[in-house]
């Protein structure tokens, strides 16, 4: 056998190693790494939302796991580990992390609202926001937990935080009132232990309750806490469960013997384990006794001590009773008083004439006394029960004498009888002192002796009488608004019952007596029913069972208790009750799983920041409310998959826009299985907005996000200039864009000095120009003077991509370090508002040098390295690949300028085909109509379908398509309508064919296409910039800080236009227009307010809400979704103002109503963000005009036919936002209100422009408006059959310039107008067809 000789050839190791590398590298590059032009994605991100948009997962629809979303983008599209398609999904959606998220997450992303508070071991209940402040980040905090046996134990809770803001949360209403707040898929603990969403909870489901109680550890000594140990049904003391867990972790200290369990700081009440130790009794004895005789050398300890007897006697009213017994049977006895009374007298009398300041140290301790509640009740109730011994005639007489003698020497002294009436008015202040009066005089009006004192009408006359009184009217007026907070809710809920009680009462007058009859005999009907009202009576047992085991342990409660405690016949006798139960037991076992329900659930209107904590081992914990809640389930923010849910963020949309209409190409999926997007047909420019970073091999990219208003904005100037795009420069791009716009804020310096040439460098520029630089950013830090020679440095926003606790742990290690001096405290702040981390400056240091210390040694200033490298295709061969490339910011305006028309192009070709289809079927449908006879004879001598088909083509020429449509039509379509309808549908269809087409052929029609489909972008989702950019000062110069950030060169002068918003410098502003009127619609200016750099504005906005900030924070130019507004609802600023110290705010609504706001409560809300500053009635309510001035500034409404002047200091300012204020004018039927202002200085020239329907115009001197009392009709405003109603009004100085704005945009600068009186009607000058708003600008 021969056996053949192996041949081996030669490799090269190198080559091949070079290959697979060079294989990994691309595939690394391509499919992982980097983010292609087009859409700013990179492929693990396009999965993720291209699988959510399989799956339907739009804003508008219902969450859906998290998981279930990782697996299907993990089982079809990309196979590389759940761990990175979830990451990258979370990072989608952190408001942190991207300018506009594209996912929209809940569930461990966010559970309670931050006021939810939770039980605590060491006494107290803290809330989330409160947890957060106090606590650092791994630093534990103690809570009760309920193990999987069903026992309380101790648990170990950390890291509050807010897992998510501005999410959608529920409101449940618990059987015990308490109110919780809470995302919907919360899960809350059962009785069986098991867990059930909120949203899901019903009020068949007990809830795990959490008792808590005393008892003593033995009879006669201290009461401990207690807790109800599910499990057992019994109480446990819980300072036993703290050293039970401190046993677990072999720390309990004295394990043998008999031993005491100590609480450390002496407090009973603090059970955190780390306050239990244990003690062998003698001593823990010992260390008591030399505690109490340390404590009794201090005063305020004696005076706790006081008035624990107090209370003692106040909760053993058997004692005091015996007490009062033994008084009360000496002070009756004649013998005693006889001999008693004047020996007192005499010593009294003596003691006084010895020690003069005796008395007044008496009346001191009295009036003390007096001032103490608790006090005062004691001595009402004790003179109320005292039985007094009864006077003769002579000796009341006598009593009355003395009383009414001293009396008038009171009141004749004019010190003391001031005295006395500002007493009375203290004590009147005080609610509870009102509160006590009114029970007392309703206590005394149920006595018919005291009631027959009265006249008949007295209490009419005395109503009449405080009714007439205007405080009183605006007292109560306000009253019942603060009862209506709920805007929305209380309009409505009026006009709904208005509505359907008006229907109902005016269809059946006796609607009202036959419903209450109809409920009573309802009633009277089921109460017949003895399964109901066994029912009925059983669970009213059940819930006095409940409340009993909340107070008592089961073995505790007795018949004797039971009726003991029954409260008159609200609950039947222990013998009646138990004959609806099989036993005692049985009653108790029930009692014990009744209470702990959901009596009301309810989504509530707003959103809100949600926070959770994390708890180990358990990861359950007990809220205040007295339920057991789950919780987070990992230490990080979003929990794990599978406790998350997941949808498109609403501006996702425009990332997948038109992806069904062969917009892009697809090719196979990793295994050949399905197709998945090349790319997305983003409308949204994502590489831009939302920016991105990612390593590959050999190379990694860097782009910063973008300010999406100002991206939109440099977009339609590329695509405006595209035949030109070559020749636009960066600097023309930089006006546009001018520097990157984190999401997380913070500041930007512009320049810093080259380290090579030491020359100045413009970092902005060169990222811009050549993709790639160092920019500088910094935290937006102030310098906040607390008192007594302090500062504290205050940093409210972080530099982009840097965690606050690894900042705060660097500067603490700095600090500690001694690389940083002048640091005393440093404290994380941070709530639902936002960030607030506070660094204390020693008195002795200088707060200036600290701060460029912390700068220099922390995160709080870093530099960001731009690195623009994208994936761009190529044509190569036929074939398009990609390659990565470097990007200029113009590069990428054009990139997706060249995509929007590539999609546009391929969209259009889809739509057309898709039409002209359609279009072939309808004139067949039609052509059939015109011969509908023979077709049906056709169709009737056919044998098949088959025939059919090829008879009606064969006789008419109809081609398969319509032959089919013909023979599928249905009989209704024959009707004249349906004909009317299908001869429509193709005038449609040819005049869409005929624009797809024109589109197709023009270029100049596709680049229009994309800026209207940019500016609309724009106008959804614009937001202002977040991050400032100084291009003033570079790093190290001198520091920047808040203040300095918002503080302009000079002065400003601040313009709303008819399109949104605008800063100038008040050098060289101007506003020129030429008399007459434009030809088109322009941008016309509204109103001016010219600031000092230093001022502090309000502006309101015409849906009630209301900015505050340093003039420097506004914007230089926005439209009204860039500031924040909602200009899908056309909310606009319709008020802007210096804010001072002594002013207040005046806000008129279209409702005719006033409202009044302290400056104070203004800036009560956070700085230089939108809040709500007045209520509003619904829908068609808003502001019609709002400034600021002091007590002596007039407010003017003025309707299409009157007008009404009235003061502003007779309006009580308002502090509620939600309160909707007071009645400024009583509208007639059919007026409106056209405009309003307030007049800060009415001995000002001021003056009314009034505009008539027939076009007549005149001014009208503030004179000729008397000041009125507000609430009135106000006087007329003159207009005649050839005027017409006033149609427009404007309140400015007299002769001002005056622009009318057409309902069509058109803008009329007025020429001279005639000043008159009221009733005269003007000029004619008007040349607009129809005026929709006057202004003096």
């Amino acid at each position: 056998m021969q056996t053949e000789t192996p041949t081996f050839q030669l490799v090269s190791l190198s080559t091949d190693l070079e290959q697979a590398y060079f294989e990994y590298a691309v595939e690394t590059i391509t499919d992982r790494a980097l983010p292609r032009v087009e859409d700013g994605l990179k492929p693990v991100q396009r999965r993720i939302l291209f699988t959510m948009h399989e799956m339907g997962l739009y804003h508008d629809k219902p969450y859906k796991k998290s998981a279930r979303v990782v697996g299907d983008c993990l089982g079809k599209y990309h196979p590389h580990g759940d761990a990175s398609i979830y990451m990258a999904m979370i990072r989608m959606g952190q408001d942190f992390s991207m300018r506009h998220p594209l996912v929209d997450g809940q569930g461990n992303w966010g559970c309670f609202t931050g006021e939810t508070k939770i039980k605590l071991l060491d006494g107290t209940e803290r809330s989330f926001e409160e947890l957060a402040r106090m606590y650092k980040p791994g630093e534990v905090f103690y809570v009760y937990s309920v193990d999987d046996q069903g026992n309380v134990v101790v648990g170990e809770g950390h890291d509050s935080r807010v897992t998510r803001r501005k999410a959608t949360v529920i409101e449940l209403q618990l059987d015990n009132g308490e109110i919780i707040r809470c995302t919907p898929d919360h899960r809350f603990m059962l009785r069986d232990g098991s867990y059930k969403q909120a949203r899901d909870l019903t009020e068949n489901d007990s809830l795990m309750p959490g008792y808590l109680s005393t008892a003593p550890v033995r009879e006669g000594l201290n009461e401990y806490l207690t807790i109800l140990n599910p499990a057992t049904g019994t109480y446990e003391f819980v300072h036993h469960l703290a050293d039970q867990y401190n046993s677990r972790r072999a720390t309990p200290g004295i394990t043998t013997g008999p031993f005491v369990r100590h609480h450390k700081d002496f407090n009973r009440w603090n059970n955190n384990p780390t306050n239990i130790e244990r003690m062998r009794f003698m001593d823990h004895l010992r260390l008591h006794a030399a505690q109490v005789k340390e404590l009794w050398t201090d005063d305020a300890f004696r005076e706790l001590q006081r008035k624990g007897v107090l209370r003692y006697y106040a909760e053993h009213p058997e004692a005091q009773e015996s007490n009062r017994d033994r008084l009360r049977a000496r002070n009756v006895s004649e013998k005693f008083r006889q001999e008693n009374g004047p020996r007192v007298s005499a010593a009294q009398k003596r003691l006084h004439k010895e020690h003069p300041q005796l008395g007044e140290r008496i009346s001191r301790r009295m009036k003390a006394l007096w001032a103490d509640p608790d006090f005062r009740k004691e001595m009402s109730e004790a003179l109320r029960k005292a039985q007094k011994r009864p006077l003769s005639e002579e000796q009341r007489e006598h009593v009355a004498q003395i009383i009414a003698h001293k009396s008038r020497l009171m009141w004749q002294d004019p010190e003391k009888r001031a005295e006395i009436v500002q007493a009375i008015r203290s004590a009147m202040a005080a609610p509870e002192t009102r509160a006590r009066l009114s029970r007392s005089t309703r206590a005394l009006w149920q006595d018919p002796e005291y009631r027959a004192k009265f006249a008949d009408d007295h209490f009419s006359r005395m109503a009449h009488a405080f009714w007439e009184k205007p405080d009183s009217r605006e007292f109560h007026r306000d009253k019942i608004q603060k009862q209506w907070t709920d805007a929305d809710f209380a309009a409505r809920q009026r006009a709904g019952v208005q509505a359907s009680n008006a229907r109902r009462m005016e269809a059946d007058p006796d609607m009202m007596i036959k419903l209450t009859d109809r409920a009573a005999e309802s009633l009277r009907e089921k109460w017949q029913d003895d399964s109901y009202r066994s029912q009925v009576v059983r669970n009213r047992i059940l819930f006095y069972g409940s409340y009993l085991l909340s107070r008592y342990q089961a073995e505790e409660i007795t018949p004797e208790l039971y009726d003991q405690l029954r409260y008159n016949n609200a609950f039947p006798r222990f013998e009646k009750a138990m004959s609806y139960f099989a036993s005692f037991e049985e009653f108790l076992e029930l009692s014990a799983n009744y209470n702990h329900r959901i009596v009301a659930k309810r989504t509530v209107t707003g959103q809100f920041d949600v926070y959770d904590i994390t708890v180990e081992h358990y990861h359950n914990f007990l809220l205040d409310a007295g339920v057991f809640v789950h919780n987070s389930i990992d230490g990080d923010p979003p929990a794990a998959m599978r406790y998350t849910e997941a949808r498109l963020a609403e501006i996702a949309a425009y990332m997948l826009q038109d992806i069904e209409q062969n917009t892009v190409d697809f090719v196979d999926n990793f295994d050949g299985s399905l197709q998945e997007p090349v790319i997305l047909p983003a409308a949204l420019p994502n590489l831009l907005v939302n920016g991105a970073t990612g390593i590959a091999v050999g190379m990694a990219t860097n782009i910063p996000p973008h300010n999406l208003g100002e991206v939109c904005d440099a977009l339609v100037y590329v695509a405006e200039r595209w035949q030109a795009r070559a020749k636009i420069g960066v600097d023309e791009l930089l006006k546009i864009v001018p520097g990157p716009d984190f999401p997380t804020g913070g500041v930007i310096y512009r320049y810093r000095d080259d380290p090579l040439t030491g020359q100045k460098l413009d970092t902005i520029r060169e990222a811009y120009a050549e993709g790639r630089s160092r920019i500088v950013t910094q935290a937006r830090v102030g310098l906040e003077e607390i008192g007594g020679g302090k500062v504290n440095i205050v940093v409210t926003e972080l530099p982009y991509a840097v965690q606050k606790s690894t900042v705060l742990e660097r500067i603490a290690r700095e600090v500690r370090d001694g690389r940083i001096a002048g640091v005393t405290d440093l404290r994380d702040e941070s709530d639902h508002e936002g960030m607030r981390a506070v660094i204390e400056v020693s008195r002795v240091a200088n707060p200036r040098e600290v701060l460029e210390s912390v700068l220099q040694r922390s995160q709080l200033r870093e530099t960001f390295g731009v690195n623009a490298l994208a994936l761009v295709p190529e044509r190569t061969n036929g074939e398009t690949v990609v390659r990565p490339q470097r990007l200029s910011l113009k590069d990428m305006l054009v990139y997706f300028v060249e995509h929007r028309l590539t999609v546009i192009v391929r969209r259009s070709k889809y739509e057309l085909e898709k039409r002209q289809a359609r279009l072939h079927i309808v004139e067949g449908l039609l052509k059939a109509l015109d011969v509908i006879d023979e077709v049906i004879d056709t169709i009737r001598r056919s044998r098949t379908a088959e025939t059919a088909e090829a008879n009606l083509i064969k006789k008419f020429g109809f081609t398969q398509l319509q032959a089919q449509a013909i023979l599928s039509m249905q009989l209704r379509r024959l009707a004249a309508l349906e004909r009317r309808k299908l001869a429509d549908e193709e005038k449609e269809l040819r005049e869409r064919i005929k624009y797809l087409q024109a589109l197709l052929r023009s270029e100049k029609k596709r680049l229009q296409v994309v800026v209207e489909e940019t500016r609309a972008l724009k106008e959804q989702f614009a937001t202002p910039r977040k991050t400032v950019i100084l291009t003033d000062e570079k790093p190290g110069d001198s520091i920047v800080t808040e203040a300095d950030l918002a503080v302009p060169d000079g002065p400003q002068v601040l313009v709303v236009t008819t399109q949104g918003f605008e800063r100038h410098d008040a050098k060289g502003f101007g506003y020129r227009v030429k008399p007459g009127t434009t030809g088109r619609a322009v941008e016309a200016h509204r109103r001016h307010l010219v600031t000092e750099p230093s001022d502090v504005v309000v502006l309101v906005s015409s849906r009630g809400r209301a900015w505050w900030g340093p003039v420097g924070r506004l914007p230089r130019a926005a439209g009204s979704g860039e500031l924040g507004l909602d200009a899908s609802k056309g909310e606009q600023v319709v008020g802007m103002s210096v804010l001072a110290d002594d002013c207040c705010l005046v806000i008129g609504t279209r409702q005719g109503q006033v409202k009044r706001v302290k400056a104070s409560d203004v800036r009560s809300s956070s700085e230089a963000s939108w809040s709500t500053i007045v209520g509003l009635a619904g829908e068609d309510d808003g502001v019609l005009f709002a400034g600021t001035g002091g007590d002596k500034a007039e407010a003017m409404f003025l309707s299409s036919s009157r007008a009404i002047r009235f003061a502003v200091g007779d309006v009580n300012p308002q502090a509620t936002p939600s309160a909707r204020g007071v009645a400024a004018i009583k509208l007639r039927a059919g007026d409106r209100l056209l405009g309003g202002a307030l007049i800060p200085d009415p001995r000002a020239k001021v003056g009314v422009v009034v505009v008539h329907q027939g076009g007549q115009a005149k001014w009208v001197p503030l004179a000729a408006f008397p000041v009125q009392g507000r609430g009135g009709q106000g006087v007329v405003l003159g207009q005649t059959k050839a005027t017409g109603p006033v149609v427009a009004v404007a309140v400015g100085p007299l002769n001002g310039a005056v622009d009318l704005i057409g309902a069509d945009g058109k803008r009329q600068r007025l020429g001279k107008i005639p000043v008159g009186d009221r009733e005269k009607r003007g000029a004619k000058v008007v040349e607009l067809d129809k005026v929709a708003e006057a202004w003096v600008v």
